[in-house]
């Protein structure tokens, strides 16, 4: 079980430890606990009040033995719709602080899967036309809930999709307006690159996998100027586009 997420909602990896020996347990006193989790049982029962203070045990006293119960596993969930809500409402008097535009250049760089599914989480929160080149397998292993969102996604707002990938990989089911176009694998590092709007982000897949997403109107606009005519040399077809959302093929006899 992946439990990092429990730790990025700020449980530390002993709490984690736990509150998941509590939850397998049932009702169970503070001894049982300290065994299942392999937590020394003085900090097991410090850790438990932390646990019961932010809702996610509570206790009874059964005869004189105090036993402890994990709380719904759907309290979590409440706790961090609670957490983005805040968040969301936080957002506007950050930037107000911040009393400046946005950088005309601006470059994120993440390590491991996570950057993966915030590259995904950056997409949904700015839908547009979507250009992807490279080996696109992994998405599928890395990021599976996400990338069935990021398919809702491209459904609900309408938009199209145009894939490059390697000959012979299997990309996967994509919606209806998804446009592919498999090439030779020598053209291909073990990488993807993914233009959307005025954002490019690259995933390298390695050990660790490399996220790099970089804002500039200028090199997404190159990019998509790459991605064209790529397209047109291999499939014979011309992309137009006149904006990052609109996107025509047409055959190239009609030109």
């Amino acid at each position: 079980m992946d439990t990092q997420i429990l730790e990025r909602m700020g449980l530390s990896p002993k709490e984690v430890a736990v509150y998941l020996s509590a939850l397998r347990l049932g009702p169970a006193t503070v001894s049982r606990i300290s065994e299942q989790s392999q937590v020394d049982r003085t900090l097991c029962y410090s850790l438990l009040n932390k646990l019961v203070d932010r809702g996610y045990v509570s206790f009874f006293t059964e005869g004189s033995v105090k036993q402890f119960l994990a709380s719904d596993p759907e309290k979590l969930v409440t706790d961090l719709s609670d957490q983005q809500e805040e968040l969301s409402r936080l957002v506007p008097q950050l930037q107000k602080i911040a009393g400046k535009k946005p950088a005309s250049f601006a470059i994120e760089i993440y390590k491991g899967k996570d950057g993966v599914r915030h590259a995904f989480n950056d997409y949904m929160a700015h839908p547009e036309t979507a250009f992807l080149f490279g080996d696109m397998t992994d998405f599928q292993t890395v990021a599976p809930i996400h990338l069935q969102k990021y398919f809702l996604c491209l459904k609900r707002n309408n938009l199209h999709e145009y894939l490059i990938f390697p000959e012979g990989q299997d990309p996967g089911t994509h919606p209806t307006r998804s446009h592919m176009l498999p090439l030779p694998k020598s053209l291909f590092a073990p990488s993807v690159i993914w233009v959307y709007g005025d954002t490019t982000a690259t995933m390298m897949w390695g050990d660790p996998i490399t996220t790099v997403i970089l804002r500039n109107k200028a090199v997404a606009e190159n990019y998509r100027a790459y991605f064209k005519s790529l397209w047109k040399t291999s499939s014979g077809k011309d992309l137009r586009f006149a904006s990052p959302k609109s996107v025509v093929s047409t055959s190239k006899k009609k030109q």
